[in-house]
């Protein structure tokens, strides 16, 4: 099955981990608009 996250955060991350669990041939990809550098809320303090 191939799945789109539209967006990184918690939910699409946890929404892409835990689809792999389940079925490792899932073809997963999460796309992201802010760079990679970028944290926000959650993980801004880390």
């Amino acid at each position: 099955m191939k799945i789109v996250c539209l967006g990184g955060g918690p939910s699409g991350l946890y929404l892409a981990i835990s689809m792999k669990l389940r079925n490792p041939a899932h073809d997963i990809t999460v796309y992201e608009r802010n760079r990679p550098g970028d944290t926000f809320g959650w993980l801004g303090h880390v």
